[in-house]
């Protein structure tokens, strides 16, 4: 069944919508509280950080230094316990507690203008990925060593991360001052997927029922939904012109919700409904784009990564509100075999698939169930 069968199959269903004497110029997703779902993290030009649930309702309010460009709820070290992640304009990377125990602190060569926080390796912790002002990504570990850098020739608007090449690992997606939607998969290369959106106002992936849709908008308020090719799966307009988009599971596990920041000081929340789920998982079973489907990037586009660290698992051993202590495991597989591809569908192998077939276990490819053997490689 293809996705073009599925024209309609989405309804927009408006939560919420929050108004500030001070425009919102950031928005996160974070497990503030005990609940289930997370809450709303805002940014305002006031000087505030204000919580808000999946209806809109205000939770807290705090004071908040306006030199800092985004900030994270996350559980990074995989322990149960969500701590702050804020990026400044001045180039600080600050990860701390809740009541506000400093754990590290780091300062990057160049401003940080945005960001994003998630898993992009094989181990359960997360990964923070920081967009810098002179066209630099970075990727840093949970101890806040860096893992990988990327130079990109133009400006970088908007940077995101999602299961893009794979149904396993998620990839950095950014959209630059060409309005292009780049690949960024530290394993690899930059890749780009074709969309035809000549003005693109706010970016976000999207997940549902554990498929990556990209969530585009525009300069006419208008928000596209498209698949893994960059083909209009869905759209939906707002009343006012898009500022930035968020996504995460606020009323559903499985499907997430779109939070709009708008110019006119307006936040919208909008819940995603599925009106056949059978037939839509049906439909996504297998990713919409192999790996090999995107064109390389030609430009002068430079990856340096650290493969001694991304080949390191990290783990708390203990940590107070002022400091970390880390006991790091080092992976058997050598660096050449980092990059390996199933030879029949084109996947990246996970590391531990890699290290079984170096040893002569049985693995099999993720993505399409074939058998891996040594010899199918030239190690």
């Amino acid at each position: 069944m293809s996705w073009k069968k599925f024209s309609k199959s989405l309804n927009f269903v408006k939560k919420g919508s929050i108004f500030s004497q001070s425009a919102f110029y950031f928005c996160s997703l974070g497990h503030f509280t005990q609940n289930s779902t997370p809450e709303i993290l805002l940014l305002s030009y006031d000087e505030k950080l204000s919580i808000f649930n999946s209806e809109g309702k205000s939770l807290s309010k705090f004071p908040f230094s306006s030199d800092v460009s985004a900030l994270f709820l996350k559980d990074i070290y995989d322990k149960g316990d969500n701590v702050f992640v804020s990026f400044s304009y001045s180039g600080e990377i600050r990860v701390f507690s809740k009541d506000g125990g400093e754990i590290w602190k780091k300062t990057l060569p160049s401003g940080i203008v945005n960001g994003i926080v998630g898993n992009l390796d094989y181990d359960p912790g997360l990964e923070i990925v920081v967009l810098l002002e002179d066209h630099r990504i970075f990727v840093l570990n949970n101890q806040g060593q860096v893992m990988a850098k990327y130079q990109h020739p133009t400006d970088i608007l908007f940077v995101d991360i999602g299961k893009i090449n794979s149904t396993q690992k998620k990839v950095i997606v950014f959209v630059d001052q060409n309005n292009s939607v780049n690949v960024l998969d530290i394993e690899a290369s930059v890749q780009k997927i074709p969309v035809d959106i000549p003005v693109i106002t706010g970016f976000t992936t999207l997940s549902l029922y554990d498929q990556t849709l990209l969530a585009v908008g525009d300069n006419s308020n208008t928000i596209h939904i498209l698949d893994k090719k960059g083909n209009t799966f869905e759209t939906y307009r707002c009343r006012a012109p898009i500022q930035s988009l968020s996504a995460g599971p606020l009323f559903s596990p499985d499907i997430d919700a779109l939070v709009v920041l708008t110019e006119n000081n307006h936040m919208e929340i909008i819940n995603i409904e599925v009106k056949d789920p059978k037939a839509y998982i049906e439909a996504d079973k297998k990713p919409v784009v192999a790996a090999s489907a995107f064109p390389i990037e030609k430009q002068s586009a430079k990856l340096d990564l650290n493969t001694d660290l991304y080949q390191k698992t990290p783990s708390i051993q203990s940590r107070g509100k002022s400091e970390s202590k880390f006991e790091v495991e080092k992976s058997s597989i050598h660096s050449s075999a980092l990059n390996l591809r199933c030879p029949e569908c084109g996947d990246y192998l996970a590391k531990t698939l890699i290290a079984r077939i170096l040893s002569n276990k049985d693995a099999y490819c993720e993505e399409c169930g074939k058998d891996l053997k040594r010899s199918d490689f030239n190690f």
